[in-house]
């Protein structure tokens, strides 16, 4: 009776790690503008719209002209401060739309450059549940060292709003001019992480496998 109980305790501990852990993050929505493009690369557990350049960000684009780091996207022409990038549609962004059991959004990185040295540039990445249309919510702001190498931008999303989600998430790129209208940023390798969270007919499936292998324990040491 007690090896019964032992058996039983050690399935619950199962079953319950089982239902509260995460699987590690991976790359849920991933951009690297191979091939000039600015769709996704990589979709998993939802659909990721395309990487969208705002119309005021003239001279914008992949592999935009000679001598700018390919694959990448261009994005020239921000307004001098933060507050009139919105207006002035001075952005880029993407929509990550969960499929129907949800997803785990853990962070959101990717490479940036300016196309010149000798300033420092602020970058900041907000997101939206609405699409933007009431104010989003700011992750941070990056200073963009005075060189014209890739620095990894890594930003964890510990708003408890993503953390369990069925709906659209659009994330927003702007950064803030304020010295050259001739100057840009490239962006190169987005990517959303996270864990897709299992349909509920998947996690019975699994918690049904360890009840029966209680099961089979249990005769076996009879």
């Amino acid at each position: 009776m007690k090896a019964k109980a032992l058996v039983l305790a050690s399935t619950l501990v199962a079953m319950t790690a089982i239902t509260s852990t995460h699987a590690a993050p991976i790359v849920l929505a991933g951009y690297d503008f191979t091939g000039s493009t600015l769709s996704a690369t990589t979709e998993v557990g939802g659909t990721a719209g395309d990487f969208r350049i705002g119309t005021g960000l003239t001279g914008s684009g992949t592999d935009a002209g000679a001598g700018d780091p390919a694959p990448s996207v261009k994005l020239l022409g921000f307004s001098s401060v933060f507050s009139t990038n919105i207006t002035a549609d001075d952005y880029a962004d993407f929509v990550f739309t969960p499929g129907v059991s949800g997803v785990d959004l853990e962070r959101i990185e990717f490479d940036v450059a300016p196309s010149f040295t000798g300033n420092t540039r602020q970058v900041r990445v907000s997101y939206s549940f609405d699409g933007f249309a009431t104010a989003g919510t700011i992750l941070s702001t990056l200073d963009v060292s005075a060189s014209t190498a890739f620095q990894l931008y890594s930003q964890s999303l510990t708003d408890e709003s993503l953390n369990t989600t069925t709906s659209a998430v659009t994330f927003r790129i702007e950064s803030e001019q304020g010295y050259s209208d001739a100057r840009a940023i490239f962006v190169d390798n987005v990517a959303v992480y996270g864990a897709v969270i299992p349909e509920p007919g998947t996690l019975g499936l699994m918690l049904s496998a360890l009840a029966g292998f209680a099961f089979l324990r249990m005769r076996r040491r009879k």
